[in-house]
């Protein structure tokens, strides 16, 4: 990653720096725990919502 990196930009230590800080800052569990959470709450907001059983608003039920 450093020869990649170095290539492109000269100050390639402060971005390898700025990326393991966001590492630490964002996902503190580590890598493979933190990229499963990050995948799960993106797959959560695509997936379709569940419908939950109705429940009448007070006053609408059935008569009692």
């Amino acid at each position: 990653m450093k020869n990649v990196a170095s290539a492109y930009i000269e100050r390639w230590n402060f971005v390898l720096g700025a990326i393991f800080v966001a590492i630490v800052v964002f996902m503190p569990e580590g890598l493979v725990p933190g990229a499963a959470r990050l995948w799960r709450r993106a797959t959560a907001r695509t997936a379709a919502p569940t419908v939950a059983a109705a429940v009448p608003a007070p006053g609408e039920g059935p008569a009692q």
